[in-house]
């Protein structure tokens, strides 16, 4: 995804290195050396496209002015908002653009230059292509008077527009692994420890004991028939605390024995 910013309004480009890779990657290579901030987007013809591609420094501009070999045609259709390279003949693409728009816009595809490497896929803001000013008519000279000039050329059409700059936007993850991201984190968290309560009923230390006593008299039933003695140890060790509490209980409940009163 690349983001540009223009002087009407900004879009995003959907890439597709899938439909043009030569071509995808000398864009991507473009807009990182920012070969497109102030850039002037010297013709406009409504219905058909705009073009632009012609850095605001001549020194960018020569730095960038190698040519690279066209890509196959897999007949990816020209739409609203459909990027492409400019160019003149075979293998002569190099760092000028175009958008295409409606009605007229739909026809291109048949030189060997014309293969899309992504498209402006949010309707609203493919519509802001159609908004660059284009009441100069084609300027299409203008392109080597900026090159070998820069933006100064055009000092006699002020209102033309211009790019801003165009990023490439971050890679999103996955929907799907993002989610079993946070799923794993969630169950990876450990319940918060509770204090002992004293309050009511038995206390938990109580319970504790008893749980205690279940987890070693009663096997987990996979275990059973498996050849798993109890801890008898324990189990009498048990039996013998309970069996002191209650002697001691009873004890304090006895009367005491009657003594002889001396006269």
């Amino acid at each position: 995804m690349v983001r540009c910013e223009t002087t009407k309004g900004d879009f995003t480009i959907e890439m597709h290195r899938e439909w043009a890779p030569v071509g995808h990657d000398r864009f991507i290579e473009l807009v990182n050396d920012h070969f497109f901030d102030d850039q002037i987007l010297y013709r406009t013809i409504p219905g058909f496209l705009v073009q632009f591609g012609v850095a605001s420094d001549p020194a960018v501009q020569a730095k960038w002015s190698s040519r690279i070999p066209d890509d196959p045609d897999l007949k990816i259709p020209f739409e609203l908002g459909t990027l492409s390279f400019a160019g003149a003949g075979p293998n002569s693409r190099s760092c000028h653009m175009f958008i295409a728009m409606e009605p007229s816009g739909r026809g291109l595809g048949g030189a060997l230059h014309e293969r899309p490497i992504g498209k402006i896929v949010k309707r609203k803001e493919a519509k802001v292509v159609e908004k660059f000013y284009s009441g100069y008519g084609d300027l299409t000279f203008l392109q080597g008077q900026i090159a070998s000039r820069g933006n100064i050329a055009a000092v006699d059409y002020p209102l033309l527009d211009r790019i801003k700059t165009c990023t490439v936007l971050p890679s999103e993850p996955p929907k799907d692994a993002a989610q079993g991201r946070a799923e794993l984190s969630v169950a990876a968290t450990p319940p918060a420890a509770q204090p002992l309560s004293t309050e009511g009923g038995e206390s938990d230390a109580q319970q504790l004991v008893k749980d205690e006593m279940s987890v070693r008299i009663v096997p987990e039933k996979e275990n059973l028939g498996s050849g798993e003695t109890f801890n008898v140890m324990g189990v009498v060790a048990v039996f013998l605390m309970l069996a002191v509490v209650v002697i001691v209980a009873i004890s304090r409940r006895s009367p005491p024995a009657n003594r002889d009163r001396s006269v």
